[in-house]
């Protein structure tokens, strides 16, 4: 028997995932007819994907945050198996960028229509990433931000989120190539984004394309803490 041609992989411990919202789903597939099925995942996130991929699905959609959607992408990347999007997750970046409604009505129709479009990834060591990746600084700030932020709101959760890694503060010295040309930089972070970010007080502002094929990086060339601050 075959399968459906769509699937949807949901991550139950990611974001705003609830009961109410999977139930739903189910309920808007029957009403839409939709040729589809729901599995849920968790840990093997990343191995159950690459089953449906290689099980011959036209489209696996991630239901779930950021994370989740790294997840099930770095299994399709550079495959024939189209990627879809179901932001449920609590910040949704990568969602927000493509310009992809939390609305399950809109993405059922883009599903119908069947249209996809290319988007970049970038890759380190092997391992693919959707919106950034980075050293030092900026990820551990990210880390300790989005523990608090659900509860206290960004201006705050990112106030405390800075004094708790400044005190801890340190840098670090490397090599980057860019097109080719060696700069030496000292830094506490080096920021690097699929495609084009703006900074603003260590938040990120949305990115005008996913598609340009380039990497934007970041440093801050010093040593001294009271630049970083400044930064900020």
């Amino acid at each position: 028997m075959a399968h459906p041609r769509y699937v949807f992989i949901i991550n139950p411990g990611s974001g705003s995932v609830t009961l109410a919202r999977i139930k739903l789903l189910h309920s808007t597939i029957t009403e839409h007819k939709l040729d589809a099925e729901v599995v849920l995942t968790g840990s093997d996130i990343v191995a159950q994907t690459a089953r449906l991929r290689d099980a011959g699905y036209k489209a696996v959609v991630a239901a779930g945050g950021d994370g989740t959607l790294r997840s099930v992408a770095s299994s399709l990347a550079g495959t024939k198996t189209a990627f879809g999007v179901l932001p449920w997750g609590t910040f949704n970046h990568f969602a927000r960028d493509l310009g992809v409604p939390n609305d399950l009505e809109a993405i059922f129709k883009a599903l119908e229509s069947g249209q996809t479009r290319r988007v970049d990834v970038g890759e380190v060591n092997g391992s693919i990433f959707l919106n950034n990746a980075g050293l030092g600084f900026y990820p551990r700030f990210v880390t300790e931000r989005e523990k608090i932020q659900p509860y206290i709101g960004k201006m705050l959760a990112a106030a405390i989120a800075s004094v708790k890694v400044l005190i801890h503060y340190q840098t670090f010295s490397l090599n980057l190539t860019i097109n080719g040309e060696v700069t030496k930089v000292t830094s506490p972070l080096v920021f690097i984004g699929n495609n084009d970010y703006q900074i603003d007080r260590l938040g990120l502002v949305a990115r005008e394309n996913v598609d340009k094929g380039e990497l934007c990086v970041y440093t801050l060339n010093s040593d001294k803490r009271a630049d970083l601050v400044k930064l900020a």
